[in-house]
């Protein structure tokens, strides 16, 4: 962030009214406070509005010295407002917004964070509604079905770095059901807002929860970054999304597998390629770069990706007997892929006392005598027939591992329709990306 806020004090991102800063950090007992700063304005004087919507609420000024704003963000003249305001409101204070001009005069302009304000500008257009400061984050691709108008409806969220405040404020006015904020800086103040809470404490001090998305900022401060990405994703929920905000070094030509140094207020850190990234550090998930800001750190860039864990993929093979699944089966852990047989299932299912437990045992014992691979297709139509579908499914994910991350598994039974749709709905519930994978023509060999 540091980066970042250098990075807006060169004016690279300042436009017209743009060059004033703030934000409310907290409202409790019948008053608000936060601060303002004026990145051109050194020291002088800004005035501040609190709205609600079209409500003016509060106005007054910025007017006392903020020494740790200037060095989180190096902005000149942070100072701290504290107005009161009515308690009525306070229910209300996740709507807020802080507006501010100079003394001097000017047009009131809606204040942004440093980090917001990039956001709002290196954004690519959005079919969703929300925020538009937050727009980068493409949080509408989080959802695997159409976003809704409030893109973290019902999720939880764990906002790792959130001392800048502006995922964590906005995330529960987006329909979080649950807001965590892990405030690594300590620097500021408790913001009283509806299902949120803060953890202070340094980036391994993750609560023992499991979340449904989680922002990340600060990987650049973890010596071990492989290694806590990967307690990430343990708190990641199987369908989880991990929005990954990094400085990314040089990763052309030489450089493609290497990490760059660079010297930061003093001190040396190290970015990694997005080679390094990609195949190394992200290995447990799978990633999707979402934007890039250039020139961030000299040659290196900061980009934001979203990352899902990977997930295990299972693919159906379904075909009636004599096609070539059984071929395609051997073909495929001859290479070394695994397999599974559900021929081979239904088989011991029918001739072992190892599956007395399964309601399946009683339907399917009058063919322990018959010779099994002649009566296959007759015991699929019993199983799809008497509705035991979901029975065999539950049998079938006891004897399959889903810790392979690429499964394929071949049966005649597969094609019946209910038998086919239980086991695809039992793999998901596990969180596996169900493929399936079917003959071009149904005649035999």
């Amino acid at each position: 962030m540091l980066a970042r806020a250098t990075a807006l004090i060169r004016g690279r991102w300042f436009s017209g009214a743009t060059d004033i800063f703030g934000t409310v950090e907290s409202a409790n007992a019948g008053e608000m406070s936060g601060w303002v700063a004026g990145a051109k304005t050194r020291g002088a004087p800004i005035a501040i509005r609190i709205k609600v919507g079209d409500r003016l609420i509060q106005e007054g000024r910025a007017n006392k010295p903020r020494p740790d704003i200037d060095r989180v963000y190096g902005l000149t003249g942070a100072m701290e407002f504290r107005v009161p305001v009515d308690k009525s409101m306070l229910e209300h204070h996740s709507e807020v917004e802080l507006w501010a001009r100079r003394d001097s005069g000017g047009r009131w302009i809606r204040t942004y964070l440093p980090r917001e304000v990039f956001r709002a500008d290196c954004q690519k257009p959005s079919r969703s509604g929300f925020d538009p400061s937050l727009r980068a984050l493409r949080l509408d691709l989080i959802w695997e079905r159409d976003c809704p108008d409030n893109v973290l409806d019902g999720l939880s969220v764990l906002d790792i770095g959130c001392n800048e405040r502006e995922l964590y404020r906005k995330a529960s006015g987006l329909g979080a059901r649950l807001v965590v904020g892990l405030d690594v800086l300590n620097s500021v103040g408790q913001l009283e807002i509806p299902s949120t809470q803060i953890t202070r404490g340094g980036l391994w001090d993750i609560p023992n929860q499991i979340f449904d998305v989680i922002f990340l900022s600060v990987l650049d401060l973890e010596p071990l970054p492989k290694r806590y990405l990967r307690k990430l994703r343990d708190h990641l929920a199987p369908h989880g999304v991990l929005i990954l905000e990094c400085i990314v070094g040089r990763s052309g030509g030489p450089h493609a597998t290497a990490w760059t140094t660079v010297q930061v207020d003093g001190s040396l850190r190290r970015y990694p390629s997005s080679q390094v990234l990609r195949d190394d550090l992200l290995e447990d998930f799978a990633i999707r770069p979402i934007s890039t800001d250039e020139g961030a750190i000299g040659s290196c860039t900061r980009q934001i990706f979203l990352c899902r864990p990977f997930r295990p993929i299972v693919v159906l093979i379904s075909a009636i007997g004599g096609t070539g699944k059984s071929v395609i089966a051997q073909t495929l852990k001859a290479k070394g892929f695994r397999t599974f047989s559900l021929d081979m299932l239904i088989r011991r299912l029918v001739q072992s006392d190892d599956y007395n437990w399964s309601s399946l045992n009683a339907p399917l014992r009058p063919f322990r005598d018959a010779p099994t691979l002649a009566r296959l297709d007759q015991i699929g139509r019993v199983i799809a027939g008497e509705r035991l579908a979901d029975e065999f499914a539950d049998v079938v994910l006891q004897d399959i591992s889903l810790e392979t991350s690429l499964l394929f598994i071949e049966g005649e039974i597969l094609i019946h329709k209910s038998v086919q749709i239980a086991l695809e709905r039992k793999l998901r519930e596990r969180g596996s990306l169900v493929w399936n994978m079917t003959p071009s023509s149904t005649k035999a060999l």
